[in-house]
């Protein structure tokens, strides 16, 4: 029990000391822009995601301590996402991996910051959206069920 108290304290401090690492992913050329030119997409690390605007990369990998932000010029993109953490259920940890991506397209704004969300419809089926986070308040801006795939 002590060895679990002091896992999550540790972990509870790493938290609090800015541990968990943010990595930059700028998906576009030449120099790098000043954020209110640019528009930032918030990824964290339960989401894969191996396509934007079309092209193939590790842009993230699942359980990695790791923040992503996604730096795009203004406009339109795409981006192909799936799913993929743990959590605590009794003694074990519960395993979710989805078993389909999502894809979701939508419109970026310079000086606009975005986050990923998603809510588990079932135990196979899941949806994911964009959201303008950029004010305060979440706006969804893209919706995996409102699109063709």
């Amino acid at each position: 029990m002590k060895k679990i108290f002091l896992f999550f304290l540790i972990f509870a401090l790493c938290m609090m000391a800015n541990c968990v690492t943010k990595q930059k992913r700028i998906l576009y050329s030449g120099p790098e822009l000043a954020d209110n030119e640019i528009a930032i997409l918030k990824v964290p690390s339960i989401y894969i995601i191996n396509y934007v605007d079309g092209k193939q990369d590790n842009y993230t990998w699942p359980d990695a301590p790791v923040f992503y932000e996604f730096h795009f010029l203004p406009g339109p993109h795409t981006i192909e996402v799936g799913l993929s953490y743990s959590y605590p259920d009794g003694i074990w940890n519960h395993q979710v991996h989805s078993i389909s991506n999502v894809v979701l397209k939508f419109k970026t704004e310079a000086g606009h910051m975005y986050k990923i969300n998603h809510e588990l419809v079932n135990k196979s089926n899941w949806n994911a959206w964009i959201e303008d986070i950029t004010k305060g308040s979440s706006i969804k801006i893209s919706d995996g069920n409102n699109i063709e795939q």
